[in-house]
């Protein structure tokens, strides 16, 4: 199962990055940081869950953490530093979108 998992760790957080990219945004070390942890959680409730496994629900993860992304991007906007995500955008948008499945 650690295969199962660490792949499906690695897809969200690629796709995850890639979708900023592709929007212009790019995300601080320590953002990244809590996003990739945010992700290893999600993953681990997948796990348990025991729907590691389940295409429509890795895409449902990806769909959710886009619209996690793209809410840290409006807070970002509202500060001094877009098109850059810093930590406290993703601790805004845990507030506004949590309990966002799987990762909060």
């Amino acid at each position: 199962m650690y295969a199962a998992r660490l792949g499906a760790t690695q897809r969200l957080n690629r796709s995850a990055l890639r979708f900023a990219h592709k929007k212009g945004w790019r995300l601080s070390a320590p953002c990244e940081r809590l996003l990739e942890k945010m992700v290893a959680d999600g993953v681990q409730r997948m796990e348990r869950q025991q729907v590691l496994g389940q295409e429509e629900k890795l895409g449902l993860a990806e769909a959710n953490l886009a619209r996690f992304v793209s809410q840290m991007a409006h807070f970002a906007q509202q500060g001094t530093e877009y098109p850059l995500l810093v930590d406290a955008d993703l601790s805004a948008a845990t507030r506004r979108l949590c309990p966002l499945w799987p990762f909060c």
